[in-house]
């Protein structure tokens, strides 16, 4: 993942105490005091390794049922005091679509696409590429680099990541700033000042994946967690169907959690959880499969549940991941 641009709106070890306080004269009732003074007391320590105070981050995330994520919110206006205004671009006709429907569902499918332009040179850069396969967890060989019809026969891996030569390209930044899209994201996130990284890659159908291997192609349902406020936005880069690896989302699960104890209890540490306890808690209705030609953007809350669906053994997808993010957990 290639960071392309970093906002001033994070959490270290001296902002987060004080949004603490905020957080807590917001919902003096939502946590037991010591979850807090457990995050604070490690802040204040020299020693208190950064992985740590992630991991701590996330936990009072999760905790709060996203009441810390709303509270985010409002402690950015009370801080930035000025508003958010409209730009024009490509997206502009469907701003108030997109805001309605993230509120409402937590995602949305632009009508609009990529113009037949910039995906002609989106699509050369992608597919000529050379590639890094995937190890586990995003993380990829040191040096190892197959060109793309290499990474299509080499059966040990399924997914392959673009290098920062594309992702950290002049025409990735031109499409991830888009005004229009960035006054999107600036509303819903309520933050004029976001964190913007991009990724990238392709995934080759196989058979026989193990738990472990979807689970690090993101093949399984899970919630994303590295800030306070985030969205994510998916260019497909090549036509998805049924068959190549639908981006799939529980509609309404970024809202706070009705069961909130009982979702809490079958997620797993990687904050991965099963198809079946997604269907009891959602039910099928809310499963929603996003197929699209290339050039299609879909804009999503991914504090709610999603996941790539597998592919069929010897199909191929591309795509281009955007995420925008506010009070970024990364700082410290």
């Amino acid at each position: 993942m290639t960071q392309l641009q970093r906002c001033e709106s994070y959490v270290d070890r001296q902002t987060l105490p004080l949004f603490i306080r905020y957080y807590r004269k917001l919902y003096p009732d939502s946590l037991q005091s010591d979850v807090f003074d457990h995050l604070i007391s490690a802040c204040c320590k020299p020693n208190a390794s950064s992985g740590m105070l992630r991991s701590l981050l996330k936990q009072t995330w999760l905790t709060s049922n996203k009441t810390i994520s709303l509270a985010w919110i409002r402690y950015q206006a009370f801080l930035q005091q000025r508003a958010i205004s409209r730009k024009p671009g490509i997206f502009s006709l469907e701003h108030h679509s997109a805001i309605s429907a993230l509120n409402s569902f937590g995602y949305y499918i632009f009508k609009e696409k990529i113009s037949p332009n910039i995906l002609k040179k989106l699509t050369d850069l992608c597919l000529t590429c050379r590639l890094s396969p995937e190890l586990s967890d995003q993380r990829v060989a040191s040096g190892a680099m197959l060109s793309r019809n290499n990474a299509t026969l080499d059966t040990s891996h399924s997914r392959f990541f673009y290098p920062p030569s594309v992702l950290g390209s002049d025409l990735v930044k031109l499409i991830a700033t888009e005004p229009s899209l960035l006054s999107i994201v600036s509303e819903y996130l309520h933050a004029s000042s976001i964190s913007i990284k991009v990724n990238g890659w392709l995934s080759v159908g196989r058979p026989n994946l193990t738990r472990n291997k979807l689970s690090s192609n993101a093949q399984l349902f899970h919630l994303d967690l590295d800030a306070f406020r985030f969205l994510k936005v998916f260019i497909y880069i090549t036509d998805v169907s049924s068959e190549n690896g639908p981006h799939v989302y529980v509609s309404g699960s970024s809202h706070p959690y009705q069961n909130h104890s009982q979702v809490l209890s079958m997620l797993d540490s990687s904050l991965r959880i099963k198809d079946a306890d997604i269907l009891s808690l959602y039910g099928q209705s809310s499963l929603r499969k996003h197929m699209g030609k290339a050039g299609t953007v879909i804009i999503e809350d991914t504090s709610g549940f999603h996941k790539g669906s597998p592919l069929v053994t010897g199909a191929s997808r591309d795509l281009i991941s955007f995420v925008f993010e506010s009070g970024q957990f990364n700082n410290f």
